[in-house]
């Protein structure tokens, strides 16, 4: 199961910058920790590269590891729209 099925076709066929894929800094989230934290620092690591709220919806993904990212892969067809949808 792929985590852009999650997004509508918009989403999926959104080009991300280099700059912006470079996310090693970020912890990635596995539960350990306050999920509205890891939440925050993502949106505003994005937010100060200067990426709009659908691509940070589209890179989400990408800062969730193991168990998060299973349930993440499995939300429903087309079910996250806007950056809003996951807040």
């Amino acid at each position: 199961i792929s985590f852009n099925r999650s997004f509508p076709k918009r989403l999926v066929e959104l080009r991300v910058s280099k700059q912006l894929r470079q996310l090693s800094a970020m912890e990635l989230y596995d539960k350990s920790f306050d999920p509205n934290d890891h939440f925050l620092k993502f949106e505003s690591t994005l937010y100060y590269k200067g990426a709009l709220a659908s691509i940070m919806c589209r890179m989400f993904p990408l800062s969730l590891k193991s168990t998060v990212l299973k349930w993440f892969q499995l939300k429903p067809l087309r079910s996250i729209d806007l950056w809003l949808d996951l807040k």
